[in-house]
Protein backbone atom coordinates (compact mmCIF):
# COMPACT_ATOMS: atom_id res chain seq x y z
CA UNK A 1 0.00 0.00 0.00
CA UNK A 2 1.46 3.22 -0.71
CA UNK A 3 -0.79 5.93 1.05
CA UNK A 4 1.36 9.71 0.47
CA UNK A 5 3.91 10.77 -1.72
CA UNK A 6 6.23 11.06 0.59
CA UNK A 7 7.30 10.16 4.32
CA UNK A 8 5.22 12.82 6.36
CA UNK A 9 1.75 11.24 5.14
CA UNK A 10 2.26 7.80 4.60
CA UNK A 11 3.76 7.07 7.78
CA UNK A 12 1.27 9.12 9.44
CA UNK A 13 -0.93 6.18 7.77
CA UNK A 14 0.97 3.68 9.18
CA UNK A 15 1.95 5.08 12.49
CA UNK A 16 5.78 4.02 11.93
CA UNK A 17 8.75 6.13 11.38
CA UNK A 18 10.51 5.19 7.73
CA UNK A 19 7.60 3.09 5.91
CA UNK A 20 7.44 5.19 3.40
CA UNK A 21 11.13 4.32 2.77
CA UNK A 22 10.68 0.93 3.09
CA UNK A 23 7.25 0.81 1.05
CA UNK A 24 9.01 2.38 -1.56
CA UNK A 25 12.19 -0.36 -1.51
CA UNK A 26 9.22 -2.95 -1.29
CA UNK A 27 8.14 -2.27 -4.39
CA UNK A 28 11.33 -1.71 -6.29
CA UNK A 29 12.07 -5.23 -4.88
CA UNK A 30 8.52 -6.84 -6.56
CA UNK A 31 9.36 -4.52 -9.93
CA UNK A 32 12.91 -7.06 -10.14
CA UNK A 33 11.14 -9.93 -9.72
CA UNK A 34 7.81 -8.72 -11.73
CA UNK A 35 8.18 -11.53 -14.60
CA UNK A 36 7.62 -13.93 -11.79
CA UNK A 37 5.15 -12.34 -9.32
CA UNK A 38 3.05 -10.76 -12.66
CA UNK A 39 0.89 -8.39 -12.55
CA UNK A 40 1.68 -5.53 -9.61
CA UNK A 41 -1.31 -3.50 -7.81
CA UNK A 42 -0.69 -0.57 -5.36
CA UNK A 43 -3.81 -0.23 -2.94
CA UNK A 44 -4.19 3.79 -1.63
CA UNK A 45 -6.67 4.58 1.03
CA UNK A 46 -7.83 8.35 0.63
CA UNK A 47 -8.87 10.21 3.73
CA UNK A 48 -8.25 13.64 4.70
CA UNK A 49 -4.70 12.98 5.32
CA UNK A 50 -4.11 12.64 1.21
CA UNK A 51 -7.03 13.40 -0.87
CA UNK A 52 -5.33 16.84 -2.03
CA UNK A 53 -2.10 15.01 -3.07
CA UNK A 54 -3.65 11.55 -4.99
CA UNK A 55 -2.28 13.01 -8.58
CA UNK A 56 1.09 13.16 -6.52
CA UNK A 57 0.56 9.65 -5.15
CA UNK A 58 -0.06 8.61 -9.25
CA UNK A 59 3.42 10.30 -10.09
CA UNK A 60 5.02 8.24 -8.19
CA UNK A 61 3.19 5.04 -9.64
CA UNK A 62 3.59 6.00 -13.16
CA UNK A 63 7.27 6.57 -12.47
CA UNK A 64 7.86 3.30 -11.31
CA UNK A 65 6.98 2.25 -15.03
CA UNK A 66 6.08 -1.00 -14.01
CA UNK A 67 2.90 -0.97 -12.07
CA UNK A 68 0.11 -2.09 -13.64
CA UNK A 69 -3.13 -1.82 -11.44
CA UNK A 70 -3.97 0.90 -9.03
CA UNK A 71 -6.36 0.59 -6.03
CA UNK A 72 -8.20 3.55 -4.85
CA UNK A 73 -10.48 2.77 -1.59
CA UNK A 74 -13.03 5.04 0.10
CA UNK A 75 -12.42 5.52 3.83
CA UNK A 76 -15.02 3.15 5.36
CA UNK A 77 -16.33 4.46 8.62
CA UNK A 78 -17.23 1.20 9.96
CA UNK A 79 -15.52 0.09 13.34
CA UNK A 80 -12.36 0.51 15.02
CA UNK A 81 -9.84 3.11 14.65
CA UNK A 82 -11.88 4.63 11.24
CA UNK A 83 -14.99 5.11 13.24
CA UNK A 84 -13.44 6.76 15.99
CA UNK A 85 -11.45 8.94 14.09
CA UNK A 86 -14.08 9.51 11.16
CA UNK A 87 -13.85 13.28 12.29
CA UNK A 88 -10.52 13.71 11.31
CA UNK A 89 -10.39 11.42 8.33
CA UNK A 90 -13.66 11.16 6.72
CA UNK A 91 -13.45 13.44 3.27
CA UNK A 92 -16.51 14.78 1.98
CA UNK A 93 -17.93 13.91 -1.72
CA UNK A 94 -18.00 16.90 -2.74
CA UNK A 95 -14.08 17.42 -2.02
CA UNK A 96 -12.91 14.34 -4.22
CA UNK A 97 -14.06 15.96 -7.48
CA UNK A 98 -10.38 16.22 -9.06
CA UNK A 99 -10.02 12.28 -8.73
CA UNK A 100 -12.02 12.62 -12.32
CA UNK A 101 -8.68 14.12 -13.76
CA UNK A 102 -6.39 11.69 -11.56
CA UNK A 103 -8.51 9.00 -13.35
CA UNK A 104 -8.51 10.25 -16.38
CA UNK A 105 -4.44 10.35 -16.36
CA UNK A 106 -4.14 7.03 -14.93
CA UNK A 107 -6.15 5.60 -17.41
CA UNK A 108 -3.37 6.20 -19.74
CA UNK A 109 -0.93 4.68 -17.61
CA UNK A 110 -2.31 1.60 -15.67
CA UNK A 111 -5.05 -1.41 -16.94
CA UNK A 112 -6.98 -1.35 -13.88
CA UNK A 113 -7.88 1.45 -11.78
CA UNK A 114 -10.48 -0.27 -8.95
CA UNK A 115 -12.50 2.20 -7.02
CA UNK A 116 -13.43 0.56 -3.93
CA UNK A 117 -16.33 1.57 -2.14
CA UNK A 118 -17.33 4.81 -3.88
CA UNK A 119 -20.66 5.58 -4.52
CA UNK A 120 -20.73 6.06 -8.77
CA UNK A 121 -22.20 10.43 -8.28
CA UNK A 122 -18.38 11.23 -7.45
CA UNK A 123 -17.37 9.73 -11.13
CA UNK A 124 -18.25 11.70 -14.20
CA UNK A 125 -20.59 10.04 -16.60
CA UNK A 126 -18.30 10.08 -19.41
CA UNK A 127 -15.68 8.45 -17.33
CA UNK A 128 -18.07 5.55 -15.77
CA UNK A 129 -19.39 5.11 -19.63
CA UNK A 130 -16.30 5.39 -22.09
CA UNK A 131 -13.54 3.95 -19.78
CA UNK A 132 -14.64 0.98 -18.35
CA UNK A 133 -12.64 -1.07 -19.61
CA UNK A 134 -10.27 -0.20 -17.49
CA UNK A 135 -11.75 1.95 -14.57
CA UNK A 136 -13.80 -0.34 -12.07
CA UNK A 137 -16.13 0.94 -8.94
CA UNK A 138 -15.88 -2.15 -6.42
CA UNK A 139 -18.92 -2.99 -3.88
CA UNK A 140 -19.16 -4.94 -1.08
CA UNK A 141 -21.53 -7.50 -2.46
CA UNK A 142 -19.01 -8.47 -4.88
CA UNK A 143 -17.29 -11.52 -3.67
CA UNK A 144 -15.66 -13.39 -6.31
CA UNK A 145 -14.91 -17.20 -6.40
CA UNK A 146 -13.01 -19.62 -8.23
CA UNK A 147 -15.19 -22.91 -9.47
CA UNK A 148 -14.50 -24.79 -6.26
CA UNK A 149 -16.19 -21.86 -4.46
CA UNK A 150 -13.44 -20.81 -2.94
CA UNK A 151 -12.76 -16.81 -2.41
CA UNK A 152 -10.36 -15.49 -4.69
CA UNK A 153 -11.27 -11.94 -4.44
CA UNK A 154 -13.23 -9.60 -1.89
CA UNK A 155 -12.15 -6.56 -1.01
CA UNK A 156 -13.82 -5.34 2.27
CA UNK A 157 -11.75 -7.18 5.08
CA UNK A 158 -13.50 -5.13 7.99
CA UNK A 159 -15.60 -7.98 9.22
CA UNK A 160 -14.27 -11.16 8.02
CA UNK A 161 -13.63 -11.79 11.85
CA UNK A 162 -17.95 -11.54 12.49
CA UNK A 163 -17.49 -14.74 10.22
CA UNK A 164 -14.11 -16.66 11.52
CA UNK A 165 -13.12 -15.58 7.90
CA UNK A 166 -9.87 -17.55 6.57
CA UNK A 167 -8.14 -16.81 3.60
CA UNK A 168 -9.01 -19.15 1.10
CA UNK A 169 -11.67 -21.22 2.06
CA UNK A 170 -14.85 -21.59 0.60
CA UNK A 171 -17.27 -18.58 0.72
CA UNK A 172 -20.81 -20.46 0.27
CA UNK A 173 -21.56 -21.15 4.01
CA UNK A 174 -20.93 -17.71 4.28
CA UNK A 175 -22.03 -16.02 0.83
CA UNK A 176 -25.58 -14.38 2.19
CA UNK A 177 -24.21 -13.63 5.75
CA UNK A 178 -21.69 -11.73 4.46
CA UNK A 179 -23.57 -9.70 1.67
CA UNK A 180 -26.25 -9.13 4.74
CA UNK A 181 -23.46 -8.27 6.94
CA UNK A 182 -21.34 -5.63 4.39
CA UNK A 183 -24.90 -3.87 3.15
CA UNK A 184 -25.75 -2.88 6.77
CA UNK A 185 -23.29 -0.41 6.84
CA UNK A 186 -24.32 1.46 3.87
CA UNK A 187 -27.57 3.21 2.84
CA UNK A 188 -29.16 4.29 -0.27
CA UNK A 189 -31.39 7.89 0.27
CA UNK A 190 -34.30 8.46 -1.90
CA UNK A 191 -32.36 10.97 -3.80
CA UNK A 192 -30.07 7.78 -4.71
CA UNK A 193 -32.65 5.45 -6.01
CA UNK A 194 -33.62 8.13 -8.68
CA UNK A 195 -30.52 7.51 -9.99
CA UNK A 196 -29.89 6.09 -13.03
CA UNK A 197 -26.75 3.99 -11.27
CA UNK A 198 -28.64 3.62 -8.24
CA UNK A 199 -28.73 -0.83 -9.04
CA UNK A 200 -25.03 -0.62 -9.58
CA UNK A 201 -23.78 2.02 -7.28
CA UNK A 202 -23.45 0.19 -3.08
CA UNK A 203 -24.77 3.44 -1.63
CA UNK A 204 -23.32 6.10 0.94
CA UNK A 205 -22.02 5.05 4.15
CA UNK A 206 -24.74 5.38 7.48
CA UNK A 207 -22.27 6.94 9.69
CA UNK A 208 -21.47 9.50 6.91
CA UNK A 209 -25.18 10.27 6.72
CA UNK A 210 -25.33 10.82 10.84
CA UNK A 211 -22.23 12.28 10.59
CA UNK A 212 -23.03 15.20 8.56
CA UNK A 213 -27.08 14.99 8.91
CA UNK A 214 -29.32 14.00 6.17
CA UNK A 215 -30.54 17.39 4.60
CA UNK A 216 -26.66 17.95 4.00
CA UNK A 217 -26.17 14.81 2.37
CA UNK A 218 -29.35 14.93 0.53
CA UNK A 219 -28.06 18.47 -0.98
CA UNK A 220 -24.30 17.21 -1.88
CA UNK A 221 -25.91 14.40 -3.64
CA UNK A 222 -28.01 16.02 -5.56
CA UNK A 223 -25.00 19.06 -6.34
CA UNK A 224 -23.05 15.90 -7.73
CA UNK A 225 -25.70 14.27 -9.34
CA UNK A 226 -25.97 17.29 -11.70
CA UNK A 227 -22.67 18.25 -12.02
CA UNK A 228 -21.54 13.97 -12.93
CA UNK A 229 -24.79 12.76 -14.02
CA UNK A 230 -26.43 14.52 -16.35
Amino acid sequence: ALHGHNSKIHDAFTRTSNSFIQTMKGIENAIKYKKYLGTLGINTLITKLNYKDIYKILELIINFRSIDEWYLLSFAPVNGRALKNMHILMVRYKDLLHINDVLQTAYNYLSCIDLNEFPYCIIRQDILETKKDKIHIINSDIIEMDNKGVICNFNPTFSFNKINYISNVSAVPHLKKLRKLHSSFRTKLNVCKKCFYSTLCGGIWKKYVSFLHLDNVNKEIEYLKRLNLS
